[in-house]
């Protein structure tokens, strides 16, 4: 670019050689100062573009500064801005603040530019001077962290599980569907109150210490929690307990710490877990009462279950025979006796008697 004479339009883009006119300030100091800035600057007079610097070749999509010879400032605005142009400037003149809008690109598309408009000199017929600040890769960004938002919302929205997040200080922040039907509590509802509330008495007292502390020791370190599959109690809207198993993940932002809570309702599992454990209380009085000695063994030949006649027999507490096996009981050739009718009831799975002697509990004699 040409460090020469600056004219006005009636030079450059008339080819009048005899109405050159000078900017306010002398060319070179102009050019200088103008290529030093780092954002779009154009110079607009009778609403033609004087001159763009290279910040603003470059926002624009233009190859050189040559490219706007002719041009009309209000061209080079989105056709929703063009009336910005059309008074001169005089809406853009009045405004403190920059006014995003957007710029026509000269290679296809726009640019959104922040952009200040001032008067050149103190005449009010002089040109004026269309500073913008670049903020197209700020908006895609930003547009791209509330697409990102709302496709973690989406997918929150439609699992099976509770998520909730809150803040440092305990905060519900976002609530999903399947936690509004879990806790049958509203979204709106519980925003910005305390998770406390969706927790058992006894837990209620532990949290807020648990989080003050965990917050505090965490400021200056890189730990980051994870809470997997812990079982605690919920409570719902109206006071009634559910159990529930909570991961929990910290989401560690410059601003503050964020917390996300997976919650599965896990009443069904509960109660299976309780059928099986009356089915085993049942079995265990069952065989316990049984007149004959009874042990279950599993494959390696360990005892998983033996009732009070078998553990009599042996002078031993049932409990106590857990895990141990019949070679912790009997001779070796006895021990292997009872590990080949093992291995042939596993292999053939039909029932095999077996006759053996084994020492008295009492003396050791066969």
């Amino acid at each position: 670019m040409s460090l020469g004479r600056i004219t006005s339009p009636h030079q450059n883009l008339a080819g009048d050689t005899d109405r050159e006119r000078s900017l306010p300030c002398s060319p070179d100091q102009y050019l200088i100062s103008v290529e030093m800035v780092p954002e779009l600057v154009c110079v607009v007079e009778n609403g033609r573009v004087i001159h763009v610097n290279s910040a603003g070749v470059r926002a624009l999509g233009a190859r050189s500064a040559d490219d706007f010879k002719g041009r009309f400032m209000r061209d080079l605005l989105a056709p929703e801005y063009q009336e910005l142009a059309a008074d001169g400037f005089e809406l853009l003149l009045a405004e403190a603040m920059p006014t995003p809008l957007k710029m026509v690109r000269l290679d296809s598309g726009y640019s959104d530019i922040n952009l200040l408009v001032r008067r050149y000199s103190d005449s009010t017929n002089g040109p004026v001077v269309v500073i913008g600040h670049d903020i197209t890769e700020l908006k895609r960004s930003a547009i791209a962290v509330v697409e990102r938002e709302r496709r973690i919302l989406a997918i929150m929205e439609n699992v099976s599980d509770g998520i909730v997040v809150i803040d440092d200080k305990g905060q519900i922040e976002s609530f999903n569907h399947a936690a509004e039907l879990m806790f049958d509590y509203a979204a709106r509802d519980v925003i910005g109150q305390n998770v406390k509330l969706l927790m058992e008495d006894t837990d209620q007292e532990r949290h807020d210490d648990y989080l003050r502390n965990y917050v505090r020791k965490t400021s200056e370190t890189e730990n980051v929690m994870m809470l997997r599959n812990r079982d605690f109690v919920g409570r719902r809207r109206n006071g009634s307990t559910f159990p529930m198993s909570l991961a929990v993940r910290e989401m560690r932002s410059i601003v503050k710490h964020k917390f996300i809570a997976s919650i599965s309702d896990i009443t069904e599992r509960k109660q299976r877990e309780a059928v099986l454990r009356q089915s085993e209380t049942r079995l265990k009085e069952i065989v316990d009462n049984a007149p004959l000695q009874i042990a279950l063994s599993n494959g390696r030949g360990q005892f998983s279950l033996v009732n009070k006649q078998f553990a009599e027999a042996h002078d031993a507490d049932p409990d106590s025979l857990q895990g141990s096996s019949v070679r912790d009981l009997y001779s070796s050739e006895a021990a292997n006796a009872h590990a080949a009718a093992d291995y042939t009831v596993l292999e053939s799975g039909k029932v095999h008697k077996l006759e053996q002697r084994v020492p008295d509990a009492e003396d050791g004699r066969y």
